[in-house]
């Protein structure tokens, strides 16, 4: 069949310009409601600390405990030592004493690490008010909602969506400085914890120096002897629950480390809207432009092919 087409050419263009712009839109929704997924997760991934820090806590009070059973445990064996054969003397009471500066020293790092975890757990308290918002603060979450409802919109001023995604990353920076303040006192509590294992390292070596003081005197107690073991053991115990706390620490700086990862996505996620966005904005305007150019029509009408395109 032929006849004359009553479909413009030109329309084809028009209808792939307007099909870009929505499609350019549809991905902008995308990666904006992405930014906020991944933003509840980093949110998620810090909330996660508190319990850690409160395992922490738990294993700096048992560590507390062990070294005040050994130090009784200490104690209970000078006595022993005190009637013990006088060859043992001054070299027996050295050790001693040292121990116990040692663990005295230990215990100070032991208050310096919950001190400093403490302080860590507060500044996670400023942190989240940056994200989620706060009394005073928007926060970075609430300005990307704001944000949405101003995108494609007519609005009081120009670039009002792009001022809101601005600022939620200015909120974002403030919410990095109190991340970088927090790992700078988890920092500080590991360098109190190696110090604290150092102090019952070397506790635990002056014991075994007055283990073999016992053993060259010969006639020593062995009342003595099990109550040097059992300072020991309560070393030990503190050595292991030592080491849980410096896992816990790095758990985390794990929690951080994610947190983070997912606000840098966020951040790009949201960029990547502002991109699509612009894009879709402006096909949008050659769309309207080329649709409501009556030139092209005019042009058509007098160029249109004799035959129906089949």
């Amino acid at each position: 069949m032929a006849g004359e087409g009553t479909w413009r050419p030109f329309l084809d263009e028009v209808v792939l310009k307007g099909a870009v712009a929505h499609a350019l839109e549809i991905m902008a929704a995308k990666a904006l409601n992405q930014s906020r997924t991944d933003l509840a997760t980093a949110r998620t991934r810090l909330g996660s600390i508190a319990a850690v820090h409160t395992l922490i806590t738990t294993a700096l009070a048992k560590i507390a405990t062990h070294a005040g059973e050994a130090s009784t445990a200490l104690g209970s064996a000078a006595t022993e030592i005190g009637s013990a054969d006088t060859e043992l003397g001054a070299a027996l009471d050295t050790q001693i004493t040292a121990v116990g500066t040692a663990l005295t020293a230990a215990l100070v790092e032991l208050g310096k690490v919950n001190t400093d975890l403490t302080a860590s757990e507060g500044v996670w308290t400023d942190e989240v008010k940056y994200i989620s918002g706060f009394t005073g603060i928007t926060g970075a979450q609430p300005y990307l909602e704001s944000g949405d409802g101003f995108i494609n919109a007519v609005n009081l001023g120009i670039q009002v969506s792009e001022m809101y995604a601005l600022y939620a990353q200015r909120e974002t920076d403030v919410a990095e400085l109190w991340a970088a303040k927090r790992e700078g006192f988890l920092t500080e509590a590991q360098r109190h914890t190696d110090t604290m294992n150092g102090y019952f390292s070397e506790a635990v070596n002056r014991l075994g120096l007055i283990a073999r003081y016992i053993e060259q005197a010969g006639t020593f107690n062995s009342l003595a002897q099990s109550y040097v073991a059992i300072a020991s053991q309560r070393l030990g115990m503190c050595q292991e629950y030592s080491r849980e706390g410096q896992q816990r620490v790095e758990e985390e700086r794990v929690y951080v480390a994610e947190a983070e990862q997912y606000r840098l996505t966020a951040v790009q996620e949201v960029a990547a809207a502002d991109m699509y966005r612009q894009r879709a904005l402006e096909a949008m305007s050659e769309f309207k432009q080329v649709l409501a150019d009556r030139a092209q029509y005019r042009t058509n009408v007098f160029s249109a092919s004799a035959s129906q395109p089949r």
